[in-house]
């Protein structure tokens, strides 16, 4: 009968105290602090034990194991690598494109006002018809601002919303507290919308060229929005 590698590599009593007194004078390999070499070991009192297996492990193979993961597992090696003229190049166009909703947000807001001016102060035969389409355009006008509002913040910039801000930026001609007539009121805010929706068109023009579609589809909606009023 040929004997198994299990029986050829099965131990004497004398053996085993032979290695136990191997180990006490030290004659296997001190361990090592690192993974790598503590397996090489491992591997290494494996075959002083049972002869003949051969196994060994490359410490090369393993360099995790001594690198905690390897360099990207350090966050602050990571921040190393941005460059620090693109990051410079992104938080200008983040200010501009911010610069330009604020624009958009002005004429926005004073649409809004100009509306409630209106719906304020209308009064004749047609006066009901005419303040509910007022209504409306009051309503979208608020919501739109609330949006590109929301979008100037994410980009890092602040919404500039008080009426000195929106005096000095909108675009619209300035509301005559002159007006009187009924058709005078709604003829008022029917250009100042038309001038904000051809204002937004240009914007739109400009964050595409910017590549910020998102920004670019608020203004596209908030236009779509308003010529559905």
């Amino acid at each position: 009968m040929v004997n198994s590698p299990r029986t050829q590599n099965t131990m004497s009593h004398a053996d085993m105290n032979q290695t136990t007194k191997d180990d006490e004078a030290g004659s296997l390999p001190a361990r090592s602090e690192t993974a790598p070499q503590l397996m090489q070991h491992l591997y290494a009192d494996m075959e002083h034990l049972f002869p003949g297996t051969g196994a060994t492990v490359d410490p090369a193979a393993t360099p995790n194991a001594t690198h905690g993961g390897g360099p990207d597992a350090n966050p602050a090696k990571r921040s190393e690598n941005l460059d620090p003229g693109a990051e410079e190049s992104q938080c200008k166009r983040r200010a501009e494109i911010s610069k330009l909703l604020n624009q958009s947000l002005a004429d926005c807001i004073d649409l809004e006002r100009q509306a409630i001016q209106a719906i304020w102060n209308i009064k004749g035969a047609n006066a009901i018809a005419l303040k509910t389409w007022l209504k409306e355009i009051n309503k979208t006008a608020a919501l739109e601002s609330e949006r590109i509002a929301k979008r100037i913040t994410e980009l890092g910039g602040m919404a500039e919303a008080t009426v000195s801000a929106v005096a000095a930026r909108s675009g619209l001609s300035e509301y005559s507290l002159a007006i009187g007539r009924s058709e005078g009121q709604a003829l008022a805010v029917s250009a100042a919308l038309d001038v904000f929706v051809e204002s937004l068109a240009e914007d739109i023009i400009t964050l595409s060229e910017q590549n910020d579609v998102r920004s670019e589809r608020i203004l596209r909606e908030t236009a779509q929005a308003l010529r559905n009023v």
